[in-house]
């Protein structure tokens, strides 16, 4: 056999090998992206769920804040206003989160995958912070002005006291929830459940992907 034909058979081979390793990678890709569809398309229901609880709630909500407020409630209606702001901000965020489970489920690029799910999942993150502000608010509701005026070391000291201790628990909780405190106990009791398993889930197969595209640029 000629040279030149052990050439030909050589390159036809290589050529060949590449073809069946682009094949495996596609495939890798179309599997992968499947199954962070699958997982992510278990995020629409309690999602949903959650907003079909929270937007009663919010009118209800703003209910309390007009009474409060036709009343002549300075602190109620603070307090029940604020309340009312952040939920109406959740909601939102749940809204946006639902629009963008739709695109990773309809998204054709593992890049827009990745993208879309790391929007999805700092809006996550955002929503569960936001809904921790609400806490000291709680106690300014109750805050009556006439016991006020009428109690202002002792009444006015418990209140003061209750607000102090809620914001502080809020601070540490917000604090707790950040991305930086991935190794949080407090944490990941928190974000778990079903609203958070398959985002978590799916975070950790694209991960997988990205250390396999780290691992094969290394090996190029």
């Amino acid at each position: 056999m000629k040279d030149q034909e052990l050439v030909d058979i050589w390159k036809s081979y290589g050529s060949t090998m590449d073809e069946v390793v682009a094949v495996n990678k596609q495939l890798a890709m179309e599997v992968t992206k499947g199954r962070v569809q699958k997982s992510i398309g278990k995020l629409r229901r309690p999602k949903a769920m959650i907003l079909m609880i929270g937007i009663p709630y919010a009118v209800f909500m703003c209910g309390l804040t007009a009474v409060a407020f036709l009343a002549g409630g300075v602190f109620p209606t603070i307090g029940f206003g604020a309340i009312t702001i952040i939920m109406l901000l959740t909601i939102g965020l749940y809204m946006r989160q639902l629009y963008l489970i739709g695109q990773i489920n309809g998204a054709d690029e593992i890049q827009h995958v990745q993208e879309r799910l790391s929007k999805l999942k700092l809006s996550s993150y955002n929503s569960a912070r936001l809904a921790v502000v609400q806490l000291p608010f709680w106690s300014i509701c109750w805050i009556s002005m006439d016991a006020l005026i009428d109690s202002p070391w002792l009444y006015g000291g418990i209140n003061l006291l209750v607000l102090v201790v809620l914001t502080y628990i809020t601070y540490w909780l917000y604090a707790q929830l950040s991305l930086q405190k991935s190794q949080s106990k407090v944490r990941q009791f928190i974000l778990s459940g079903n609203e958070w398993d398959p985002l978590i889930k799916s975070s950790d197969i694209l991960d997988q992907l990205k250390d396999l595209k780290d691992a094969e640029t290394t090996a190029t």
